[in-house]
């Protein structure tokens, strides 16, 4: 079992421990596992909803641009993708997570 120990910042803010049998004895799996759990901890995190006109390549786990009218520009993680076609046009609806920006 690998055990590691990151602190960023101060290392003021202690979080849970992260068990994961899954990870065995593989280093860089065990480093992206620990690297996620900062990151979702680090900053409150906004869902946002977003439809378009239907796009290739995107995955789960990118991080796509905006530019807005409401929101200005701003970066979010894609969470989930879904397409639906209807009368011959196919749109793609984008669920997103970005940085609460205070």
């Amino acid at each position: 079992m690998i055990d590691i120990i990151v602190i960023r910042g101060a290392g003021d803010r202690p979080g849970q421990d992260v068990v994961e049998p899954l990870i065995g004895s593989s280093l860089p799996v065990a480093l992206a596992r620990g690297r996620k759990e900062l990151d979702d901890q680090a900053q409150p995190l906004q869902p946002i909803s977003v439809q378009g006109l239907f796009r290739v390549g995107l995955r789960p786990g990118n991080t796509l641009r905006f530019q807005d009218m409401r929101r200005g520009t701003w970066a979010g993680a894609l969470g989930g993708i879904a397409h639906r076609g209807a009368k011959g046009v196919v749109t793609t609806s984008l669920e997103l997570q970005r940085k609460v920006i205070e």
